[in-house]
C-alpha cells in the first residue's frame, strides 16, 4: 500500500486539474470570475494515507461556495453547466481503477 502513495497523489491531482475547469461564460454575463473556487482546486495537496489496511485519499475544496456550485447541494443556476463533484468522480472511475491497476502490477514485478 505504501508503494501506492505517489500514484494516488498523481491520480488526485489529475483529477483536482479536471475539477478546476471553469465552463464557459455566459453572454453578456456581469460577474467577474475570482477564479477562487480553482484555485481551491488547484493549492491544496491531496491528502493520503495509510488507515489500517486502507490506503485512503482525499480531495478537498476549502470555498465556502463549492457545494453551491459542485456539490450535491448545487444551485439552480449552475445546474447544467458546472459538473458536480460526482459526475467528476464518475468520469475518473474507470481511469483511475486502470491506474491503480498498473501500479499494482508494476509493484507486483519490483
Amino acid at each position: 500500500r505504501a508503494a501506492l502513495r505517489p500514484v494516488v497523489a498523481d491520480i488526485l491531482a489529475d483529477i483536482a486539474h479536471d475539477a478546476a475547469v471553469y465552463p464557459p461564460e455566459l453572454p453578456n454575463q456581469r460577474y467577474v470570475r475570482t477564479y477562487r473556487l480553482r484555485d481551491g482546486w488547484l493549492d491544496r495537496a491531496p491528502d493520503v494515507r495509510l488507515a489500517g489496511d486502507t490506503l485512503l485519499g482525499i480531495l478537498t475544496n476549502p470555498t465556502p461556495y463549492g457545494p453551491d456550485v459542485m456539490g450535491d447541494t448545487q444551485e439552480p443556476i449552475f445546474q447544467r453547466r458546472w459538473r458536480t463533484v460526482d459526475t467528476i468522480s464518475a468520469a475518473w472511475e474507470d481511469r483511475v481503477a486502470a491506474r491503480i491497476a498498473a501500479a499494482l502490477d508494476q509493484v507486483g514485478a519490483s
